[in-house]
């Protein structure tokens, strides 16, 4: 319409020798066509700018919208328990746990295949057991695979501790007793945090009951004797310092959120969970008491533990 306008107004200016009033009107249109030509040019410039994909304008083209990407929903994190190997997808309804279950009801004894889900900010660790409330034969679960098997030789579990990883703690200890209750006079050995660090991990015979690793407290007359007089009275040899295997432990005491596996290592293959308990976090107390060793069922599993692991953790 611009470039009509022009040349109308050019033929008016032409004519202009002939009707002197045209002349005006030539310029004054010459002005407006050359006006909307600048405002046109500006206004695709800027339609351009904010949207450059209307550079190429194609009116019969309808304009191709951005593909947009989905993000694919994450799980909620914790321990995922299924009754089929693989940990499949098609499982609908998994055991979805955030924490301890002290029973699985109609489920125990039927799961085959766990995984544990971390979050941006947290981990968790998680211990099978086939007893419920945390005791008797167990297994504890690698944190860092994606899937495993829960298989001993078929499905075992029937209680669970899930617990929330800490990576920050750097308060509190773990102390064990000879005796029960706490009661320091037959003995005892505290590991501090600083030991604990991410993990502590050692074998029983390794440690001894030497408080804080400066001299015995246990009472001479409960050291073991290892030689006697002729006549068999008088112990002449006692041994250094009892060590924390065998059923020396007999009560647990915990000043910040740890939990405390003793475990004993399966002679077939190496692995340890043959048999073990766990003693909860320093915030389950309230619920569960002092925590004493049953060693009914230990001795139900023939074996004794030989290995201690304290894992921090968060409050549940």
């Amino acid at each position: 319409m611009a470039i009509v306008s022009i040349g109308a107004a050019g033929a008016m200016y032409l004519l202009s020798n002939i009707f002197p009033s045209l002349k005006v009107k030539a310029k004054d249109r010459i002005k407006g066509a050359l006006l909307g030509i600048l405002l046109l040019f500006l206004i695709y410039s800027i339609i351009t700018v904010i949207n450059p994909s209307l550079e190429n304008f194609n009116i019969n083209k309808p304009l191709t919208p951005s593909p947009t990407t989905t993000e694919p929903v994450k799980s909620p994190p914790g321990l995922y328990l299924y009754t089929a190997d693989n940990c499949p997808a098609t499982e609908k309804n998994p055991l979805y746990l955030s924490e301890n279950k002290y029973n699985f009801g109609s489920l125990s004894n039927s799961l085959r295949s766990a995984k544990i889900v971390h979050g941006d900010f947290s981990a968790y660790v998680s211990i099978l057991y086939d007893v419920s409330g945390y005791c008797g034969r167990c297994l504890y679960l690698d944190p860092n695979i994606e899937c495993q098997s829960i298989l001993w030789p078929g499905p075992f579990s029937a209680s669970a501790a899930v617990y929330q990883y800490d990576f920050f703690s750097a308060a509190g200890s773990v102390t064990f007793f000879r005796k029960p209750f706490y009661n320091e006079q037959g003995g005892w050995k505290r590991i501090p945090a600083g030991m604990i660090d991410k993990l502590f991990d050692q074998p029983l015979s390794s440690l001894f009951f030497d408080g804080d690793g400066e001299k015995c407290t246990v009472p001479e007359e409960d050291k073991a004797c290892l030689r006697w007089d002729i006549n068999g009275k008088t112990c002449l040899k006692r041994e250094d310092c009892p060590n924390l295997s065998g059923e020396n432990i007999n009560s647990i005491k915990m000043t910040s959120n740890f939990i405390v596996l003793l475990l004993k290592a399966d002679p077939t293959d190496g692995t340890r969970g043959s048999v073990c308990q766990l003693f909860p976090a320093f915030d389950d107390l309230a619920k569960t008491g002092p925590l004493q060793l049953h060693w009914e069922y230990v001795r139900n599993q023939k074996a004794l533990p030989d290995w201690v692991t304290i894992i921090p953790v968060v409050s549940n």
